[in-house]
């Protein structure tokens, strides 16, 4: 994550507004609603940095928004090195996105490019 001395920001987003940064088809579901996310917010599009299973979970319990942290933005550098957009960049798929939202049941209304 992003050290910070502030709070995060704690938002409540749509499932359609959030894409993943990692592949969860081999991981076992977890069924916990733990209380967030983090996400982090590159060319106006919101990507999943931690927190993918209880993002998932969240998903799958059919709530209407998942909780969030805002973590980072565009060249806010995180702690494992690279900017929020290097890192959106470098994990960020539309095969990724797809397969997500396929495991979901739902479709995105758009992709990031």
């Amino acid at each position: 994550f992003v050290s910070r001395s502030v709070p995060t920001p704690q938002l409540h987003i749509s499932r359609f507004c959030l894409y993943p940064t990692r592949d969860l088809s081999g991981e076992p579901a977890d069924g916990t609603l733990a209380p967030c996310a983090g996400v982090i917010l590159s060319g106006g599009f919101l990507y999943i940095y931690s927190g993918h299973s209880r993002a998932s979970a969240a998903i799958r319990a059919g709530a209407p928004f998942i909780q969030c942290s805002l973590l980072a933005a565009g060249g806010d550098m995180l702690d494992s090195g690279p900017t929020v957009d290097e890192y959106a960049g470098d994990n960020f798929t539309l095969p990724l996105a797809r397969a997500w939202a396929d495991i979901h049941g739902f479709g995105y209304y758009s992709y990031p490019l």
